[in-house]
């Protein structure tokens, strides 16, 4: 498992790096691997909810996640090539209300078409936020005088990525140690749903989030118009979210009687395993952004 990990992490980790500093080429990598990424997430999903006969259609759910995603980042590097995405897919969806006229079942046809668009919207809302923050503009006053729009989203985008996922870090880091090193082991925190997590991880992971925060503080790359409070304020709300995250995804997967939500990165499990701790923090960090200080 380490050794497919240790592959898979720097892979994705020079992809994400590239998102943030190549400013023209970045963008375009966002688009491609924001839709795969979403289009995976809900194929994952759907797929988990067959294993408790629950079915749905898939494939059709996937392509529409990812038009979707790719029609929101394409407004701001494409115009024109947002509107053909968006017009594809509400062709496409609107073919699925038309397909009710020849189907044989349309008991089961309902079933499926009304499971896979609440999927839709269960994987698309969330997410679709982080889209939103990555190409943000603030605006600035420029030296003539004038008000200029600059994209800072990218680095906002690298705040709220590397605070979260803190939290997973720190977690299992102390989780682990206190683990082994206190006499009986440490406090589980919810072991109906994760029996891994533990008190002592979970504080460990805070820690771990706040001093990211403050790290970005200290560097001077933290959100325009934020302060030393903010950050402290945004470490703890996005460690939190990240383990509420974490904890969503855990209760789906033991409602379904699945372990990883599908197999895709080595090492890693599927694309729901890596981002389930954005399911909250996408709208946390857009109202911390609302509320700067």
């Amino acid at each position: 498992m380490f050794k497919f990990r240790a592959i898979s992490f720097p892979i994705l980790l020079g992809i994400f790096l590239l998102m943030i500093f190549w400013k023209t080429g970045g963008p375009w990598i966002f688009l491609v691997l924001s839709g795969l990424m979403m289009s995976a997430l809900a194929l994952e999903v759907l797929r988990m909810l067959e294993n408790v006969e629950i079915p749905s259609f898939p494939k059709v759910t996937g392509i529409l996640t990812a038009l979707l995603f790719w029609s929101v980042s394409l407004g701001d590097i494409w115009p024109a090539g947002k509107t053909v995405v968006f017009c594809l897919f509400f062709l496409l969806l609107f073919v699925g209300w038309l397909a009710l006229l020849r189907v044989s079942d349309r008991i089961l046809f309902l079933k499926k078409f009304l499971i896979s668009c609440g999927t839709l919207i269960f994987i698309s809302i969330p997410y679709l936020l982080l889209v939103v923050i990555y190409h943000s503009k603030d605006v600035f006053l420029a030296a003539d005088g004038t008000m200029e729009e600059v994209r800072t989203g990218a680095m906002n985008f690298l705040f709220l990525v590397l605070v979260t996922k803190a939290m997973d870090t720190g977690g299992y880091i102390v989780g682990m140690l206190s683990g082994k090193w206190m006499p009986g082991g440490n406090h589980k925190i919810v072991p109906t749903i994760s029996p891994k997590k533990s008190v002592e991880g979970t504080l460990g992971g805070i820690l771990f989030s706040v001093g990211t925060a403050l790290i970005f503080y200290a560097c001077g790359a933290v959100p325009v118009g934020t302060g030393i409070g903010w950050c402290l304020l945004a470490g703890l709300v996005l460690a939190v979210g990240s383990f509420a995250g974490d904890l969503t995804e855990s209760a789906l997967k033991r409602a379904c009687n699945v372990k990883d939500s599908a197999h895709w990165i080595p090492g890693m499990g599927g694309v729901f395993d890596v981002l389930d701790s954005f399911i909250y923090n996408g709208m946390l960090f857009s109202i911390l952004l609302m509320i700067r200080f």
